[in-house]
């Protein structure tokens, strides 16, 4: 048994050694990942469509699409921009890479990782609500869906539309209510506009989810 096994590591090192000395196909080097903040998604209630936007770096892009389990739905490949039909108040999943166009093949070839996973939540037009509350301070209760795939959201309130001025109001379950008076350390005020972002928690792990944005005017309402 000894014998046989002093015979068996001198075969394998000898195997070892000619491979390490054997000139071959050298390693494939490892693809780039692809830039996270180089696309994004856009989303229309209207047209139940979302829009994957790519700048034109690659020859080619390939994105997958997942459904709110990551499980796979199907895969596209395009040149700056993909279009997939959706179903309203979902979540999808999408991913993407870069191709090249190989040379002698002439078909299109990975250039790039796999990007992680973004997130795409498709809300109806009504789905989020805000409702004014009667009394002396100027309140607003805002609903939110119940949504496969989604543990929460976070509530975010501004007087600007822009991406900046939004102060955390709170979080919330799907199917539930959040009562907000304030938006950061000032009180909410009457006659005057107000912004709303929602945005979903999810279950699953994504780099990015789209949003919700929506305005309201808080009037005085009669007792």
């Amino acid at each position: 048994m000894k014998h046989f096994r002093r015979s068996l590591l001198a075969i394998l090192s000898v195997c070892a050694l000619f491979v390490l000395c054997t000139p071959g196909i050298p390693a494939r080097a490892a693809l780039p990942a692809l830039k996270e903040n180089s696309f994004s998604a856009s989303f229309s209630a209207t047209y139940k469509r979302v829009t994957i936007s790519i700048p034109k770096v690659y020859d080619k892009y390939e994105v997958s699409w997942y459904n709110e389990k990551q499980e796979p739905l199907e895969t596209r490949q395009c040149y700056t921009a993909a279009f997939f039909n959706v179903k309203l108040n979902r979540l999808y999943y999408y991913r993407v890479r870069g191709l090249r166009r190989d040379d002698q093949t002439k078909a299109y070839v990975p250039a790039t990782e796999w990007s992680a996973c973004k997130a795409v939540w498709t809300p109806k037009e009504d789905a989020v609500k805000a409702k004014l509350v009667k009394g002396n301070a100027a309140t607003v209760v805002i609903k939110v869906p119940r949504i496969s795939g989604v543990k929460s959201y976070t509530l975010y309130i501004s007087a600007k539309s822009t991406s900046k001025g939004y102060r955390k109001a709170g979080t919330v379950k799907p199917g539930r209510t959040i009562k907000v008076s304030r938006a950061g350390r000032a009180a909410l005020k009457y006659n005057k506009k107000y912004y709303y972002k929602v945005v979903p928690n999810l279950k699953k792990k994504a780099t990015e989810v789209t949003s919700c944005i929506k305005g309201f005017r808080i009037a005085k309402i009669s007792l």
